[in-house]
């Protein structure tokens, strides 16, 4: 397994939805405990594999069935999917007033905010909060309609995001309008995409890209 050797880093994994079954198993434990177990020659050791992973996956059929779930479309199992903190539909359609950043201002941008190590204010903590509670009491209304269900790791990736929200904006504290920005993007990118219909209107969800004309070449589903 390659994930260990990336540490701190990023481990990009194309075909994501190609994965053979003894590897999404395998995978688990990396993704979920950030480690790597091995038994070889009577010997066994536990190597970290602290890395996230960007996995990008085709949908059944090379295109997005928005009459189907999202879990439906990539044929991945529930436990695996879990594992990742956001999930993006991405579909390939022409616009022409889409401003383009280069691969190098992207790349700049992304190294300067990475010196940035915010720290939660208690603000934005009671938010943190407050913002898991409304999750939890929806998951508990909505009952086993819902593919998803809330547990302790969206109140980790909801962690994570305020405070990469933070380091987006180059900032030292996480405040209250970071963990907003990264609930909003949470409940878009997995709340939303899990429904069995994705309609979205372009204002109610900028993360989901949906298109409705027959430019469309190329679907593709990217977790995070």
């Amino acid at each position: 397994m390659f994930v260990f050797s990336l540490l701190f880093g990023v481990c990009c994994i194309d075909e994501f939805d190609k994965m053979d079954i003894r590897d999404q198993v395998a995978i688990h434990e990396a993704m979920e405990q950030q480690t790597i177990s091995i038994t070889k020659a009577g010997i066994k050791a536990t190597l970290n594999a602290r890395t996230s992973i960007l996995a990008a996956a085709n949908p059944i059929g090379g295109r997005y069935d928005r009459s189907r779930s999202l879990r439906q479309n990539v044929g991945l199992s529930a436990p695996l999917m879990s594992r990742f903190d956001l999930f993006f539909v991405m579909v390939d359609e022409c616009n022409d007033d889409l401003r383009v950043y280069s691969a190098d201002d992207v790349r700049r941008y992304i190294a300067f905010a990475r010196c940035f190590k915010p720290k939660l204010s208690m603000d934005a903590f009671e938010t943190i909060v407050e913002q898991y509670r409304k999750m939890r009491q929806r998951d508990i209304l909505s009952g086993s309609n819902s593919a998803w269900r809330i547990t302790v790791r969206q109140l980790e990736s909801l962690i994570r995001l305020s405070e990469a929200t933070a380091r987006l904006h180059c900032a030292d504290i996480v405040t209250k309008a970071h963990v907003i920005l990264a609930f909003s993007l949470l409940n878009k990118s997995i709340i939303r995409v899990e429904q069995p219909d994705v309609n979205l209107e372009e204002e109610d969800s900028p993360t989901v890209a949906v298109s409705n004309t027959p430019i469309v070449r190329y679907d593709y589903i990217f977790f995070l």
